[in-house]
């Protein structure tokens, strides 16, 4: 079954909807600490915005989502994937 759905596209699919998915997360974070964090929040927010940046592959989708980030730090909002 699993390289039925492996063959099919299925898999890879499914994880990519799980890279954007993590990806708009971090983003809306950014927002929220942007917006309403004290500066103790947003100093927490940031480590945890390192850590899950450290966890996605290197590639176009990381720089988008670098390249967003820096943005929302700028005042831009409702940057989506």
């Amino acid at each position: 079954m699993a390289a039925t759905a492996a063959a099919s596209g299925f898999l890879p699919q499914v994880l990519l909807a799980l890279i954007v998915e993590e990806m708009e997360g971090v983003a809306a974070l950014q927002e929220h600490l942007c917006d309403y964090a004290s500066a103790e929040v947003q100093t927490s927010g940031a480590s945890l915005i390192v850590a899950e940046l450290a966890k996605l592959p290197e590639d176009a989708s990381k720089s988008e989502l670098l390249s967003r980030l820096a943005a929302i730090e700028q005042g831009q909002r409702d940057l989506s994937f």
